[in-house]
């Protein structure tokens, strides 16, 4: 919540380098090689943004909106450990990924699955 409300605090990816990644909408994580700093408030709190489903970051602009989001999602999935959030995290990103690939192949199966059928239909009449 505090990342949302102290945004000017923050840097983005896409300020800090031209290339055009997947992560640009990122908050820029420091290089931090001490464990107590890794462990602060300031660091967690990138980590844990960054995490966020992309809905979920898309609000930002609205705080009322974004405490809505963070709670449903909070409500939705229940976390007790950080290390659990982050391995969450990631297994939902990969089953959203294969989701969507598996979108893709079914819609072009039917798609040539249609056109079979009316060649099928087009020979038997």
């Amino acid at each position: 919540m505090s990342v949302v409300q102290n945004k000017h605090f923050f840097s983005s990816n896409i300020e800090n380098h031209n290339t055009d990644t997947r992560q640009r909408n990122n908050l820029h994580l420091p290089q931090a090689n001490l464990t107590i700093y890794q462990e602060g408030a300031y660091y967690s709190g990138i980590k844990i943004f960054n995490n966020l489903h992309l809905e979920i970051k898309n609000v930002t602009g609205n705080l009322k909106k974004f405490k809505i989001a963070l709670k449903q999602f909070l409500y939705t999935y229940l976390f007790y450990t950080l290390e659990e959030y982050f391995n969450q995290t990631r297994i939902m990103y990969c089953i959203t990924k294969l989701l969507i690939i598996l979108v893709l192949v079914l819609s072009f199966c039917q798609c040539t699955l249609y056109r079979y059928s009316m060649i099928v239909h087009y020979v038997l009449i």
